[in-house]
């Protein structure tokens, strides 16, 4: 077995500070005044690793045609994706001003809905049926995650308003009432509702807007003050 005596002079790898020369784990290269690495490494350490000395069994060093690795005993960082996964089906109902028949022409009207249904797109708010008759709207839609009703609803009435007074100037005055309705809807009914908007002129030669909404509050559990539901 080799020792080390004041005699001799080795050159430890770079990085290491002390090791002995009889060190089985890598060869050591005998030059004065000078720092070499051992043959067959290269001078860099195992990913993560600051200095490690190459006959530590704590780490495998890095060999010239290795790929860089994680020690044993370091974790490697990575970046986890996180998920915000939301669902909420909102029925939104609001009138005309006054309940005036501003929607009476058919195609005018079904221009409005397809103008809402891209209002809901640019909100990240899908549409998934709109519909309603000459004073009022009933429209279905998944809530954006990043999105109150009341911010929905403002832009749905506000962008549509400015729409249609240039289409129509006879429209001029045309105006959304301020207040809504805006329920939830439970995914298993998702498809009676659809069905329930696209039958609404159907459905409306036998109960007004006004018995409706009652209706829907009454179901949901919602008392309203006549003085102000009917703006």
């Amino acid at each position: 077995m080799g020792c080390f005596t004041e005699t001799e002079q080795y050159s430890y790898a770079e990085g290491v500070q002390s090791q002995s020369p009889a060190s089985r784990s890598a060869r050591w290269v005998e030059k004065a005044n000078s720092l070499r690495t051992p043959q067959g490494f290269r001078n860099t350490y195992a990913e993560g690793v600051k200095s490690q000395s190459p006959a530590s069994r704590s780490a495998r060093w890095d060999t010239i045609d290795a790929q860089p690795y994680t020690p044993k005993g370091f974790n490697k960082t990575r970046r986890i994706m996180s998920q915000s996964l939301v669902q909420i089906y909102v029925h939104l109902v609001f009138s005309t001003k006054n309940r005036q028949p501003f929607l009476r022409d058919i195609g005018l009207r079904e221009q409005m809905h397809a103008y809402l249904v891209g209002i809901c797109k640019n909100q990240s708010s899908p549409s998934l049926i709109t519909g309603g008759v000459e004073d009022h709207v009933h429209l279905l839609c998944r809530l954006s995650k990043t999105l109150d009703v009341a911010t929905l609803i403002r832009e749905l009435k506000r962008e549509s308003s400015k729409w249609v007074k240039t289409e129509d100037r006879r429209l001029s005055a045309f105006h959304w009432q301020e207040g809504y309705g805006a329920f939830s809807v439970s995914p298993s009914h998702v498809d009676a509702l659809k069905q329930y908007i696209t039958n609404q002129s159907e459905h409306h030669k036998r109960e007004t807007f006004q018995d409706e909404f009652r209706r829907l509050c009454r179901k949901y559990g919602i008392k309203i003050d006549e003085r102000y539901a009917w703006d």
